[in-house]
């Protein structure tokens, strides 16, 4: 019998220990879940802040639109090649008559009304074709001319030279904006991600402040505990105190500083932006970026400079055909149909009609000398020196900014590597100048100062990974892949 109620209560608590093994279990893993979840979060906290810039700026919504613009010049070329419809009413009164006169109700006295109606299309081969109705009407006739006429460009214009080299020149009008949007930009996006990097810079400091606030208050109280039993002096109470509060002031500056920083944040992203969406340098496990592979050829305002250049060149085709003369050559149809008002054939006019005119000709247009066109190919010249010039001193500078910037990350990585091991000897100086402290064998301002060691070395070595940050960001940019970089990076 006692050996079932032994039974019964082992297994009783083994089934009670079961029970709290898996609740806590559970609770462990959903902690560990939130956990991982708030980790990611925090690992992809500036992608989401830089994917929201992208998304939400107005300013670079502004920027796009200068796209937009450039390429509604190409489709106005275009849209200029469209049919025509004229209509025009009026009335006419001839005082005499003049035998001279074509037609007979030209030389009509007397008050008659006009009606046209005419069509004209514009080809990109350069031609057009028009087709007009007249109506006349007197007391006593009517008369109906329809004509149809055919103009076509033999000179500067021939087969539509000029209008589709206004195309190609359209075209490169809209890369050039492209790329001069694309520097702007990626220049506010390299704002955005500085005020993100010194604001990372200011919570960082900030939490080494108030971590040196926490060992110094800890501090002030063992002291306080040696003042009262007459272990230490007075003097070792007031220099913790004071140390404490300059802990203190210390917050409130990177507090002042934060507020600023996250105040341009938000207004590059149209919203208020929270301290928990910034994160602060973590000095454990460090992991220091490499340099992003990339082409300086790629440069927006080099990308820029080079379609100026295209379209410079294709410019100074279109001065070209300017110097050769406008030749017209005009073919021409007119049927004319003449009748009394008593009379119901109305369609004696139209087109087919045994009375009619035709005619050709050719028209030359020419200035004497081509001086409005000389000057004009004289000054795109001048703009192309002049690009060239900004063409060759752009890619000495972006050149040598590119070697400048990844010797400056070398000597980034030194240093903060340097940093990390200043760390770790800082605390293992300050534990052991404790341990004297307090056993009596050094002064407290020997301690306080191995305290301002960590804080010093700390502080620094965030300034090191917000430099490194923001060379590497300026390396980016003039390999123009500030925004790839910031899309794939994490904290």
């Amino acid at each position: 019998m006692l050996i079932v109620k032994i039974s019964r209560n082992i297994l009783f608590f083994l089934i009670l220990f079961l029970v709290t093994f898996i609740c806590n279990f559970r609770r462990n893993l959903f902690v560990l879940f939130l956990g991982f979840t708030f980790s990611l979060s925090i690992q992809a906290s500036v992608q989401s802040l830089v994917r929201e810039f992208l998304e939400q700026n107005y300013f670079l919504k502004a920027n796009i639109q200068n796209v937009k613009e450039a390429h509604q010049i190409y489709e106005n070329i275009w849209a200029s090649k469209t049919w025509w419809f004229d209509v025009e009413g009026g009335y006419q009164n001839n005082l005499q008559n003049d035998l001279f006169l074509q037609t007979a109700i030209d030389r009509l006295k007397g008050t008659f009304s006009r009606f046209d109606l005419g069509f004209r299309k514009d080809f990109t081969w350069g031609g057009t074709v028009s087709f007009d109705n007249k109506f006349f009407l007197h007391k006593w006739l009517m008369q109906l001319n329809q004509g149809v006429s055919f103009t076509q460009d033999l000179g500067r214009n021939f087969f539509g030279q000029t209008f589709h080299q206004g195309l190609k020149m359209a075209r490169i009008r809209e890369s050039e904006a492209r790329a001069m949007v694309n520097k702007n930009n990626q220049k506010l996006l390299f704002k955005f991600f500085q005020l993100y990097n010194l604001a990372r810079l200011d919570k960082t400091r900030f939490s080494l402040h108030k971590k040196a606030q926490i060992r110094a208050i800890k501090r002030e109280k063992h002291v306080k505990k040696r003042v009262d039993a007459g272990l230490l002096e007075n003097v070792d109470l007031y220099k913790s105190k004071m140390n404490v509060i300059t802990q203190q002031n210390a917050m409130r500056r990177a507090e002042i500083s934060l507020a600023n920083n996250i105040e341009g944040l938000s207004g590059l992203l149209n919203r208020p932006v929270r301290e928990d969406e910034i994160n602060s340098f973590k000095f454990d496990n460090l992991h220091v970026e490499r340099d992003m592979p990339g082409d300086t050829e790629d440069n927006f305002a080099l990308e820029q400079l080079n379609q100026e250049r295209f379209k410079i060149v294709e410019k100074l085709k279109k001065i070209d055909y300017s110097f050769i003369p406008q030749i017209k050559l005009d073919l021409s149809y007119k049927s004319i149909g003449e009748i009394s008002r008593e009379s119901q054939d109305i369609f004696q006019g139209i087109i087919g009609t045994p009375s009619y005119v035709y005619g050709a000709s050719i028209k030359l247009l020419m200035p004497l000398g081509f001086e409005p066109e000389k000057v004009n190919r004289t000054t795109t010249r001048i703009q192309q020196n002049k690009n060239l010039y900004l063409l060759k001193g752009l890619k000495y500078e972006l050149k040598y900014r590119e070697i400048a910037q990844k010797k400056k990350l070398n000597i980034l990585r030194k240093n903060i590597k340097a940093g990390v091991d200043k760390r770790k000897l800082s605390y293992k100086a300050l534990a052991f100048q404790n341990n004297l402290y307090f056993h009596g064998r050094t002064e407290l301002d020997i301690v306080l100062i191995s305290e301002r060691d960590i804080v010093v070395t700390e502080i620094g070595l965030a300034e090191y990974l917000t430099r490194l940050e923001s060379n590497l960001a300026e390396l980016a940019k003039v390999y123009a892949k500030l925004k790839e970089w910031l899309i794939n990076k994490k904290d």
